[in-house]
């Protein structure tokens, strides 16, 4: 039966280089993937004309959930091993509100759309020729700036983040104008959970800052004003137990 001998653990983003200690025949790795960033919110549009309805922004979606891996995998001492744990991705930039105005067409404009959100990525560990990879999150789409076309209509509100890999989660779409919010990062078995109920039966030890969660996207902006912009999403992690007989 194997034990831990011990553990090396990293939660900042970059690249890491870690010799297996001696006595350690396998490791068990544990990744998660950087988040994915929620999408910016669509701006609003105010109708400045008489009898004219104002309208409001799209909210953009939640980005989707860093993917989790576990792998388990024979190895010799003393040889390197190489670990990368990857960024979340960043919000997008809300739209810009639009107006109409009283005289011309040039007055009237809708609101822009906000930004998509940015992929989150990979974690990675690196052991000779092996490469074990935990993908990050798709980025949550922008939501729609409001539409004048006479009295105007409120804007799509944008989609949460693709399903981009195995194990992870779309986060929820926006409405009128709430961003969606991101899903907590689930298990190996694609089973939705909270992270304080994971234990160290099934991930060794969840970390405290949630890493992969997804960012949330932006508010649509009310017709007075631009959308805000999407939240990022959440760093990667990278944990490696060394073990021995």
């Amino acid at each position: 039966m194997s034990v831990y001998a011990n553990f090396a653990e990293f939660s900042n983003p970059g690249t890491y280089k870690v010799t297996v200690p001696p006595n350690t025949n396998s490791i068990k790795i544990y990744l998660v993937g950087g988040g994915g960033g929620g999408g910016g919110g669509g701006g609003g549009q105010s109708n400045n004309r008489s009898g004219s309805n104002n309208n409001y922004g799209g909210g953009g979606g939640g980005g989707s959930t860093g993917e989790i891996g576990f792998f388990v995998k024979s190895v010799t001492p003393e040889n390197e091993i190489a670990i990368t744990v990857g960024t979340g991705g960043g919000g997008g930039n809300g739209g810009n509100k639009g107006s109409s105005g009283r005289n011309t067409k040039m007055d009237r404009a809708s609101g822009n759309s906000g930004n998509k959100g940015m992929d989150g990525n990979s974690s990675l560990v690196s052991i000779g020729n092996n490469k074990y990879e935990a993908r990050g999150g798709k980025g949550g789409n922008p939501g729609n700036g409001a539409v004048y076309s006479g009295g105007g209509n409120d804007g799509t509100p944008g989609k949460g983040g693709d399903l981009g890999n195995t194990g992870s989660v779309s986060g929820k779409d926006g409405n009128k104008t709430q961003g969606g919010s991101g899903i907590t990062p689930i298990s190996n078995n694609a089973k939705y959970v909270n992270p304080s109920s994971l234990t160290i039966s099934n991930t060794g030890l969840y970390p405290s800052n949630s890493p992969g969660l997804s960012g949330y996207g932006g508010n649509g902006g009310n017709p007075d004003n631009s959308g805000n912009s999407g939240k990022a999403g959440n760093d990667g992690y990278a944990r490696v137990y060394f073990l021995y007989n």
